[in-house]
């Protein structure tokens, strides 16, 4: 700290300036009248510093060593707070490695079934390609059987003819049957020789009915188209008394009697379908010639040959489209 440095009174001009002073001031105790005295302060000693500066070091030294423990123990606290933290982060991120270990572990093997499961499913779609495939062979084997039986069965009766409604009677014989055909051909006009007749017998019926039909079997188609078409021609010719069970020799009360040529199971099914067909589609005609069933839409109009069920289909559809155009 600077010493403040005081001014001496001022004195009159020209008179001398005259100062007093005194090595120990403490023994003055007057001072002389209009003179100002100074104090001076004490100054320490050098050992009194010395102590006193070694004793501040001292303080220091234990405030800075009381410090450094108490920011060592809050480090100290610190750090095992974290190490703490950091186990039990390192615990779980074991427990994650290890459900992670378990997770692959689990995916490889559902990997590996899945891999498996993939081998088995190829094989068995392979399979089943194989037995498609053979299952359309079969098919197609079993389709060209049936044409051929088809076939084989219109050849077998392809002579034959089948009068249907007519009456049971008991007791009945081979003759009778003969004597049914011969009636009829005589009532109708139509000329028929016992050598023309192959056979006639009873086709299948139920035991109840009373009626069923009578198959009859000619040498030849020349023969079988004759009686047809006269037969035909009588209906034509009697449109309120046509054919009927009398006609063949039956006394009791007169049935109409249907003829046409006999047809296979097949044509059977299909000739039931057409005429189905043709009663809401404006279909004109529908006739069976050589055990096939055929459709004329209109009078003038080409005939169509119906080969199946399939065929039926698609030709009520293709009239729909016409009919919506």
């Amino acid at each position: 700290m600077n010493r403040i440095q005081r001014s001496p009174p001022k004195t009159t001009l020209g008179a001398p300036q005259t100062s007093f002073s005194d090595s120990d001031l403490s023994n003055q105790t007057d001072a002389p009248i209009g003179i100002t005295q100074r104090v001076k302060r004490t100054r320490p000693r050098d050992d009194d510093v010395i102590d006193d500066l070694k004793q501040f070091k001292s303080e220091i030294k234990d405030l800075m060593k009381s410090m450094l423990l108490e920011q060592n123990q809050h480090i100290d606290d610190l750090l095992s707070k974290q190490s703490e933290r950091l186990g039990k982060m390192e615990e779980h991120i074991n427990f994650v490695k290890n459900q992670n270990c378990t997770i692959q572990n689990s995916n490889q093997e559902i990997e590996r079934s899945m891999n498996s499961f993939a081998d088995d499913l190829r094989s068995i779609e392979k399979k089943i390609n194989i037995m498609e495939q053979e299952r359309q062979n079969l098919s197609q084997n079993i389709l060209s059987m049936q044409d051929k039986i088809e076939h084989i069965e219109r050849s077998s009766i392809k002579t034959c003819i089948e009068i249907r409604n007519v009456p049971k009677k008991q007791y009945e014989t081979k003759e009778d049957l003969y004597c049914y055909v011969k009636n009829m051909c005589q009532h109708i006009g139509f000329q028929m020789q016992e050598a023309d007749i192959r056979d006639v017998l009873r086709g299948p019926s139920p035991r109840d009915s009373k009626s069923c039909a009578v198959l009859l079997e000619l040498q030849n188609t020349i023969n079988k188209s004759r009686l047809l078409n006269a037969i035909k021609k009588f209906n034509l010719d009697h449109p309120n008394n046509k054919l009927n069970s009398a006609n063949l020799g039956f006394n009791n009360n007169a049935q109409t009697i249907y003829v046409s040529e006999q047809l296979t199971q097949k044509m059977k099914r299909l000739l039931y379908l057409t005429r189905e067909m043709a009663k809401g589609n404006n279909i004109a005609f529908v006739w069976c010639s050589n055990g096939r069933v055929f459709i004329r839409q209109k009078e003038g109009a080409p005939h169509i040959m119906i080969r199946s069920e399939e065929h039926i289909k698609e030709i009520k559809e293709n009239i729909k489209k016409e009919s919506t155009k």
